[in-house]
């Protein structure tokens, strides 16, 4: 089971009662009974041990399953896995801030949130909670490195420069992030043994540990976005065709696999696969090329870089697109279980790219 943050937990039991909501138990309670040896009071038998908190409402339990990120943006709500297997219960997400986007996403997709400057939501199970709660204290400490988009960041810049000893400063300078999220971070890759002491990557453990939080849904256009085509709709869609330090599309997947000489292959009217700098991007490049109406029948699917890296450094190519970089097409073809292991463990990347997976 993975750790819990106790933190988040309690947050979110002193919002519901500061409602008139009676929780029945926190799993944390549970646990530090567990750790003395002792038989815990409460029954897990309503939650098979997933959930965090039970509410009791006049005698029904609802369990309650909850997760912490200091921030989350809409297209990164698929990524969160809940594990609950009990009938009726609740999802919520705690953040420091959710935006009004966010928070439109986490609805559609039935999980509550509780937004700790003072905003709480949670609906199903006959619960229907939308107000205000007492604002909380921010910036729990994060229990898994890879619970923000940062963690990624930090993961792949690992990966990039395996032999360069990571500085804090140097790379949040790098990611532009805070030093403190930086160190935070190495800080649980270390826990989670997935960088040493120096701060080195362990080989391929933290690759195969980046690619769940790196899957993104790819949307097929039913147009090959030809390059050469109408100029007005080039600077619109951040095509970056001539100046690969400026953020553009960027070629990954199969083409990009074979093009780095990768055991594939591809005919020439196999799709083109494109990461894109950003969600608008992406609306408008369905708007021009438009949306295939079945997937075999796509000419190019586009996507929104899981983070700016993939967009920002691209790799001058032998034919019209940029390419990702290497580690970034090998996270792709690792999301696929039928032919992923069995390209990556065939490809090496040509220098000066290293192996990490």
């Amino acid at each position: 089971m993975a750790a819990r943050n106790p933190e988040a937990i309690h947050a979110f039991i002193d919002a519901v009662e500061a409602i008139g909501l009676h929780v029945a138990r926190p799993t944390v309670i549970d646990e530090a009974v567990e750790a003395l040896g002792l038989n815990s009071a409460w029954s897990k038998a309503t939650d098979n041990g997933t959930a965090d908190v039970v509410l009791d409402l006049d005698g029904r339990r609802v369990p309650v399953e909850i997760k912490y990120r200091a921030t989350l943006m809409p297209l990164d709500v698929p990524r969160l896995k809940y594990k609950s297997t009990a009938p009726g219960g609740l999802r919520v997400l705690i953040a420091d801030r959710i935006a009004a986007s966010t928070r439109e996403t986490l609805n559609s997709q039935g999980v509550g949130w509780l937004d700790l400057r003072g905003r709480l939501r949670i609906a199903g199970s006959g619960v229907f909670v939308d107000t205000d709660v007492p604002a909380m204290a921010t910036r729990f400490e994060r229990v898994d490195a890879f619970s923000g988009t940062a963690g990624v960041e930090v993961a792949c810049s690992l990966l990039l420069h395996p032999d360069r000893p990571p500085k804090v400063r140097e790379l949040a300078r790098e990611l532009g992030r805070s030093p403190s999220t930086v160190s935070e971070i190495l800080k649980r890759l270390r826990e989670q043994r997935l960088i040493d002491s120096d701060g080195h990557p362990m080989i391929p453990d933290l690759f195969w540990e980046t690619v769940q939080p790196w899957e993104t849904r790819p949307i097929a256009i039913a147009q090959y976005p030809h390059p050469t085509g109408d100029s007005r709709f080039a600077g619109a869609l951040q095509l970056g065709l001539g100046d690969l330090e400026s953020p553009g599309w960027a070629l990954t997947d199969t083409l990009a696999a074979v093009e780095y000489g990768a055991p594939l292959a591809a005919g020439s009217a196999y799709p083109a696969d494109f990461y894109v700098p950003t969600s608008a991007v992406v609306k408008r490049a369905v708007q021009v090329f438009g949306e295939a109406s079945e997937w075999n029948s796509r000419r190019a699917t586009v996507r929104v870089a899981p983070i700016s890296a993939v967009c920002d450094a691209r790799v001058e190519s032998t034919g019209t697109w940029p390419l990702a970089q290497p580690l970034f097409v090998a996270l792709d073809l690792a999301s696929d279980p039928e032919r992923g292991r069995e390209v990556l463990d065939g490809w090496t990347p040509p220098s000066p790219w290293r192996r990490v997976w």
